[in-house]
């Protein structure tokens, strides 16, 4: 009786406890009970309840499916609201005032360490859990076949050791897998591969902090007016002659509220010494357009001077209906001539600007070789359009763009009178006798130098450079001269753009780990639903190495088992010594039964 109660409890062939003692009598004793209990238990159709490990828990799958729903909303959700929100949050700069704040939860978010390492350490974590829940199906699975062939040829205990995955490495095993037909282990190994190599490290640029512009509203004060009548006979024309040298000749920054081509009225922005950002406002630009035309050499002739080696150049042309006419002395001994000129129209209000000039040759018909007489007409015009400065405390304003929405031609008599008919009149002196030209006509022959420095003399050249020159002066003219502070000033609104750090999602990162989490949540479904289909034959936890052996070839006697790994593996005496110790474990621990 006391036999039977003990041998009630020995657990059937699929046991790893099921063991054959080294004793002869008490061996067959055994075998004989432990064949009427695996018959008994067979006969009786009861159902063996299975053992599986922890990490196959329905629990722990139905979990990780929940984390992994989550972390796909959560993903999509942040991708979606940093594109329609420019950003997800605003990243504010580290102070570094106090060397004890360098460790505060504040400046761990601004260093950027919050928003690389946490999702890092979140797919990290996943990735072990997964590889914990990958492992246990994987090792579960050769005890399942064995329980599918156990049913359908009861006489077969063989088994392919190609199902112990195992036994294969991790960039391998999802290979054999697939090939033997496991696709609902193949794939998650295959993943598992996946978030070690690629997801995780890009994880840490799931987020990446970039400048973007924050807007908002602010008052404007226009401050200045344009003042045609500012310009009076005693006003000096050279410091803007001098600009406009300085910006296009040797490329310098124009001034405050001027471009090479625009003239702005200056506005004044709320609290101007804390506003830091850029501020775009409608406003007006004034500037000057020279419509120029250039006429051939046949225009002009010569005439001998009274002095030996000198003449007189006379040209006479009529542009558009305005007929002009001028001369310039020439000599032998000066080689570079650029002489600027102005004259009024009979019968109009408008007159004509102009530059001749030419280099000496005694071979030229009219005593200047590469001849070029240039005649414009003058357009001056307002222009309303949006302007955009940058300002900062302390500062000056700097212009960023200037956006031009529609034009109104003018023109102002007094700086018609007072500008046109004077610019030309300012002088320039070369001791060393090399060129003679006045101030404007100097600036000219500079400015095509730069444009060629082989031939700054051609009628194109002298064109383009007369209308570009002409337009900076009158643009100096305007912001150092024509615009005058008002006592009542002009209000209206701007928009203010703040640069901001702000912290954006990057989508193509984004949707590559959603897309492996998508796969990663149908195969945890796939292997939930797998598990709980089917059978392996385990009661109860395989009993270190030598009870997996023992199941996986259906042996009751471990100490064959020591001896089939003699015959198999004979030049590795350091597995044999572990399989007699898990041997010794596993008869001792079957005796104890």
């Amino acid at each position: 009786m006391a036999d039977n109660q003990r041998h009630s409890h020995v657990p059937n062939t699929n046991s790893v406890q099921v063991l054959q003692s080294n004793t002869g009598n008490e061996d067959h004793h055994k075998d004989q009970v432990l064949v009427e209990a695996t018959a008994a238990t067979q006969d009786t159709g009861v159902r063996r309840k299975e053992w599986r490990t922890s990490s196959l828990h329905w629990g722990v799958l139905i979990s990780l499916a929940l984390i992994e729903a989550g972390l796909i909303a959560t993903i999509i959700y942040l991708e979606r609201h940093s594109s329609s929100q420019n950003g997800i949050v605003s990243i504010s700069q580290v102070s570094t005032s106090l060397a004890s704040s360098y460790f505060s939860i504040s400046n761990i978010w601004r260093y950027g360490l919050l928003w690389t390492t946490l999702p890092s350490l979140i797919m990290t974590l996943y990735r072990i859990t997964w590889d914990i829940i990958v492992s246990g199906a994987s090792a579960r699975q050769p005890f399942v076949i064995l329980e599918r062939r156990k049913k359908k040829r009861p006489g077969d205990s063989t088994l392919n050791f190609e199902l112990d995955y195992k036994s294969y490495p991790s960039s391998l095993a999802w290979i054999v897998a697939l090939r033997n037909g496991d696709i609902q282990l193949g794939v998650p190994m295959l993943l598992s591969l996946i978030l070690s190599i690629a997801i995780v490290p890009l994880a840490a640029h799931l987020f990446v902090a970039a400048q973007s512009q924050s807007g908002s509203v602010v008052a404007i004060n226009f401050m200045t007016s344009f003042n045609e009548s500012a310009l009076t006979a005693e006003t000096s024309l050279q410091p803007a002659l001098d600009l406009a040298s300085a910006n296009r000749i040797y490329s310098a920054t124009p001034p405050s509220w001027m471009t090479s081509e625009y003239a702005f009225e200056k506005f004044d922005v709320g609290d101007g010494n804390t506003i830091t950002g850029n501020v775009t406002a409608e406003t007006n630009a004034y500037s000057a357009q020279l419509d120029c035309q250039t006429f051939p050499e046949s225009s002009a002739m010569y005439t001998d001077s009274e002095t030996s080696g000198a003449w007189t150049v006379i040209y006479n042309i009529n542009d558009r209906g305005c007929e002009v006419s001028g001369s310039i002395s020439v000599l032998n001994t000066t080689p570079i001539y650029t002489q600027s000129w102005q004259t009024n129209c009979a019968g109009s209000e408008y007159g004509r600007v102009g530059v001749i000039a030419g280099t000496y040759s005694d071979e030229s018909s009219v005593k200047l070789a590469n001849y070029s007489l240039v005649s414009c007409a003058v357009w001056y015009w307002n222009t309303s359009g949006s302007l955009t400065v940058s300002i900062q405390p302390t500062i000056s304003p700097q212009l960023i763009s200037f956006a031009p929405n529609s034009s109104t031609s003018i023109h102002p008599s007094d700086i018609y009178q007072e500008l046109e008919e004077s610019f030309h009149r300012y002088g320039f002196f070369d001791p060393s006798n090399s060129i003679q030209a006045d101030a404007f006509g100097f600036s000219v022959y500079s400015y095509a130098q730069t444009q060629n420095t082989t031939s700054p003399i051609t009628p194109d050249l002298i064109k383009n450079c007369t209308e570009d020159l002409f337009q900076t002066l009158y643009a100096g003219l305007a912001t150092k001269i024509l615009f005058q502070d008002t006592t009542i000033s002009r209000t209206s609104t701007g928009g203010l753009s703040t640069p901001v750090t702000r912290l954006y999602i990057v989508t193509p990162v984004a949707y590559t780990i959603v897309s492996v989490l998508v796969l990663a949540l149908i195969f945890n479904i796939v292997l939930l639903v797998y598990t709980y289909r089917t059978v392996s034959i385990l009661i109860e936890e395989p009993f270190v190495l030598i009870g997996k052996e023992e199941l996986l070839k259906q042996s009751h006697d471990p100490q064959r088992v020591v001896g089939d790994w003699d015959r198999v593996r004979p030049k590795v005496p350091f597995m044999r010594k572990v399989l007699c110790h898990d041997a010794t474990a596993t008869t001792n621990r079957g005796e104890r039964g």
